[in-house]
């Protein structure tokens, strides 16, 4: 993995002021706030607690310091990287004694084919766009909940 990435530490978003940019912890979405950290491609990956629950971004993000993020050292390979590290059994790389925890070097020592061009780009052209329409039918369905939740206390108060 250490071929085609770099993982950086996530920060102590609690000194910034609140806004529209998501902060991810090891369970997810933890707060909004006003400064991204990083506005490219990338795979989060926990390190503590909720080891091996990894997420795929591609928005204007920032992490908490339970999660490692991801600079890809290649354009276009998030989503090759993220399926990839979702084929791994990360309890098993647990390095922590109490609480469930990972390092960047066990990351960065696990064994990855390198794809060349050809088949990067034949994986793009089917990962990005069914990626893209799960993303877009999330959009919906939220929406659709939001709308049912307005109708639901309109009508029941």
């Amino acid at each position: 993995m250490g071929e085609i990435l770099k993982i950086k530490n996530g920060s102590d978003y609690k000194k910034f002021n609140l806004g529209d940019i998501p902060v991810y912890g090891s369970g997810g979405i933890i707060n909004y706030i006003g400064t991204y950290i990083y506005d490219k491609e990338s795979v989060l990956i926990p390190r503590k607690g909720s080891i091996g629950n990894l997420f795929y971004v591609d928005i204007p993000f920032a992490a908490g310091t339970t999660v490692f993020y991801t600079e890809m050292k290649k354009e276009k390979t998030g989503l090759f990287v993220y399926h990839t590290l979702k084929n791994y059994d990360f309890k098993k790389l647990d390095s922590g004694t109490v609480i469930p925890g990972i390092n960047s070097d066990t990351i960065y020592q696990l064994p990855c084919m390198i794809p060349d061009n050809k088949w990067l780009h034949d994986f793009n052209c089917i990962a990005y766009p069914a990626y893209n329409k799960i993303a877009s039918l999330k959009k919906k369905k939220e929406k659709i909940i939001e709308y049912i939740s307005s109708a639901l206390a309109f009508y029941f108060g």
